[in-house]
């Protein structure tokens, strides 16, 4: 059977279930007429549906193999890092400054909490433990 009649058939067959029968009667011949313009009838339509399914296997030109996405580096803290403690005091410092922008003071009192919270782990990113070192040595020698 073609392709392009099995299409059509398939087009067709759903329109079967119509509540009207005069759509089910016109549906039903109009795949009689598809099925006749390609040489064939019901009787065909029947016999692919009782054959043996064909097992279809695909095989491709190439495998692809993808290599495991390399994990982010490891970022230590860097050199002269402080403790918690040192920060907790280092932005208990900062607290009282009154020069600094609204975003430092944001950011200090961020660390001050972040700090004396006994419950969470307490970490910096890189950029934030170099922030916090060069505030403290720019207040620390104005004092």
């Amino acid at each position: 059977m073609a392709q392009n009649v099995l299409d059509k058939v398939g087009k067709l067959i759903p329109r079967l279930a119509s509540d009207h029968a005069g759509e089910v009667a016109a549906t039903a011949a109009a795949i009689v007429r598809t099925l006749g313009g390609a040489g064939m009838d019901l009787h065909d339509v029947v016999r692919l549906m009782q054959r043996e399914p064909v097992e279809r296997i695909v095989y491709r030109e190439r495998v692809v193999y993808r290599e495991k996405a390399p994990s982010p580096p490891q970022v230590d803290e860097p050199e002269g890092a402080m403790s918690p403690e040192a920060a907790l005091a280092a932005a208990t410092m900062l607290i009282g400054v009154p020069d600094l922008t609204e975003k430092q003071r944001s950011f200090v009192r961020y660390v001050f909490r972040r700090a004396s919270d006994a419950k969470r782990a307490f970490t910096l990113s890189p950029k934030q433990w170099i922030w916090l070192n060069d505030m403290v040595e720019r207040h620390a020698t104005l004092d």
